[in-house]
């Protein structure tokens, strides 16, 4: 062997102690971060909060400041941004993608379906007012379930799609959807016998919620109580049967009723 070549060693010859101290070396290395890491780390997260905390204070001059800076943008300032259309300017003039679902799986125009003055201005500078979330929800769809006519018609305006099971969606909303809403899709051409599987049409929906005002106001939008679906077990049923089944007679009248007016 030459007196220049380096001496190596098989790895099943080295001490078993020189492993663990090696390994236990490493490890320590990694739980100890040098002090400029930790100094690095509290620094950048000071910052974090900093942008978290003009955001939702609406301090739009501090946004910029920070993001020019290089700030990251994260969910909770993201939120935040949404109360403050100053604010959410800055986002957008700094790179924020209006369309984009990175934060909760959420386009900002879904987040905005209550705030019309954001709303608008997102419209009017590109936001798709078809973007869905990770769920397949529009925008459209989320003022119409939350009972914001004004701000429906806006997304209308600008060229939302208004899905034909949107009466659906209005019937079986959490809150309860004002007569507005439905006359806003009656407008915007949504089909008020549309049938969704094992729903039926708007009628057989509302039929079943045992809710006569819907019923009510349904029928004088021009929905058909002759139209019969099929049922989960295969039967075709009028809302009027279902009403009967129900025991609901009031309901069974007044759509009894109305089918002999057809």
């Amino acid at each position: 062997m030459s007196g220049s070549e380096p001496i190596s060693f098989h790895p099943a010859l080295e001490p078993p102690e020189a492993d663990d101290q090696a390994t236990e070396r490493n490890s320590s290395e990694e739980r100890a971060p040098s002090p400029d890491t930790v100094h690095l780390r509290k620094w950048r997260e000071d910052l974090r909060h900093s942008l978290f905390r003009a955001a939702w204070d609406g301090d739009a001059a501090t946004v910029a400041s920070l993001l020019s800076c290089g700030v990251e943008l994260h969910q909770n300032s993201f939120i935040g941004s949404l109360r403050h259309l100053a604010v959410f300017e800055e986002l957008v003039n700094h790179g924020f993608d209006m369309n984009s679902t990175e934060f909760r799986g959420e386009p900002a125009l879904r987040l905005c379906a209550n705030q019309p003055e954001i709303l608008e201005w997102m419209l009017q500078h590109g936001a798709d007012p078809n973007v869905t979330n990770d769920r397949g929800v529009t925008a459209l769809a989320t003022a119409v379930v939350i009972d914001r006519p004004t701000e429906a018609q806006l997304l209308l305006d600008y060229g939302a799609v208004a899905e034909p099971y949107l009466f659906h969606r209005a019937i079986k909303a959490t809150h309860r959807v004002g007569d507005s809403i439905f006359h806003l899709l009656v407008r915007a051409g949504v089909d008020i016998n549309y049938e969704v599987p094992y729903e039926g049409t708007p009628l057989h929906l509302a039929t079943a919620y045992a809710d006569k005002e819907r019923v009510e106001l349904l029928l004088r939008l021009g929905a058909d109580p002759r139209i019969s679906v099929c049922d989960e077990a295969g039967e075709q049923v009028t809302p009027a049967e279902i009403a009967r089944w129900d025991g609901k007679l009031e309901i069974y009248e007044l759509l009894k009723a109305a089918a002999c007016q057809w």
